[in-house]
């Protein structure tokens, strides 16, 4: 299964690498467009009902006409639960601007996870051992730090910071 993640991790990721045409700041004659750049960050899950997360992301801009670009957010994290096995999750979501505003930029999310309990034993067929999970994430970004929050059903309050470390 680790095999499977990795290599699906590896896909998704050169594709977007080839696909890409990564934004910048740019001024136009009469409009700003506030972009940003390729992003490297942690999110914390608090623990609300016993349950908590961390996940690492990455969220790379994408060009998608000449005013309008998207942002694909890619992460793999762990799931704990303090009475329950443990979880592994591989996430994919693209986000989309909702606001620019004078500093950044207010984007939602559209996120894809996919869970993974490897010590599950299945005695129960109604439970399984993998699982999809729809999330929704707003995030605001600016040229160096994104701030973002995760709205789940699976009862946690997901809190994340990203930064980029291009100059």
């Amino acid at each position: 299964m680790k095999k499977t993640i990795l290599m699906l991790l590896v896909g998704v990721s050169s594709f977007i690498v080839n696909a890409q045409d990564t934004t910048t700041s740019t001024n136009q004659q009469t409009k700003k467009v506030t972009t940003t750049n390729n992003m490297f960050g942690v999110e914390l899950g608090v623990p609300i009902e016993g349950r908590g997360l961390i996940n690492t992301n990455v969220t790379i801009p994408q060009r998608i006409a000449s005013e309008y670009h998207i942002v694909h957010y890619l992460s793999v994290g762990y799931s704990f639960l303090t009475d329950k096995k443990d979880e592994y999750l591989f996430s994919y979501g693209v986000g989309i601007p909702l606001r620019t505003l004078k500093k950044g930029t207010l984007y939602g999310y559209f996120i894809d996870a996919y869970h993974y309990r490897p010590d599950l034993v299945i005695t129960d067929p109604t439970k399984n051992r993998d699982f999809r999970q729809r999330r929704i994430r707003l995030a605001y970004r600016t040229n160096k730090f994104e701030f973002s929050t995760m709205y789940t059903l699976r009862h946690s309050a997901i809190f994340g910071i990203a930064y980029s470390f291009k100059k």
